[in-house]
């Protein structure tokens, strides 16, 4: 575990001296009732009970809230008969051992570039940082994700839900926020 930390931590240190490691405002506003279309976007979880579990809390997404929203689901590929979703779009991911792959973060960045993404929620409850690196590469006023040992870099909002131990809770949390 040690060693997952270290290189983690040397990548984090990569990013920060190549300027790649993006300052999060200390200010947040909730884009609610903007004139605008909010456009906010899901990365579903990449093991699949917490799929399972993101995917029934978010069964409704969509159904309840006004049309001042777009919703765009980043699922993995290997799960996309597991849901159904008809308010939005879904990019389908591939993977290798549930992380995004180095070589794959440029292209989904460029799929998601042309949204204009108000909200970016990373829904995996264990800190990935391909996809933490994704995120950050995205450009958007709000990100939420949850609480981790390096999750101070990549989100202004937190959901720590190691005291609760119920995933649900946080994705229930997030539900609420959102709708």
């Amino acid at each position: 575990m040690r060693l997952n930390q270290f290189k983690i931590k040397s990548k984090l240190l990569f990013l920060f001296l190549r300027g790649k490691l993006g300052k999060l405002p200390k200010t947040i506003e909730l884009p609610r009732n903007s004139e605008n279309r909010d456009t906010i976007l899901l990365c579903f979880p990449f093991d699949e009970p917490s799929f399972r579990v993101a995917s029934y809390s978010f069964r409704r997404l969509g159904e309840t809230r006004d049309l001042n929203a777009n919703y765009i689901l980043l699922i993995r590929e290997e799960f996309k008969n597991m849901i159904s979703f008809r308010h939005g779009e879904i990019i389908m991911l591939q993977t290798d051992k549930n992380e995004i792959t180095e070589d794959s973060i440029d292209k989904y960045r460029d799929k998601i570039s042309k949204y204009n993404i108000s909200i970016v929620i990373d829904l995996n409850p264990e800190f990935s940082f391909n996809m933490s690196k994704l995120i950050n590469e995205i450009p958007s006023k709000l990100k939420v994700g949850f609480k981790s040992r390096f999750s101070d870099k990549f989100y202004n909002l937190q959901l720590d839900v190691s005291k609760t131990g119920f995933l649900e809770r946080g994705y229930h949390s997030i539900n609420q926020m959102i709708t």
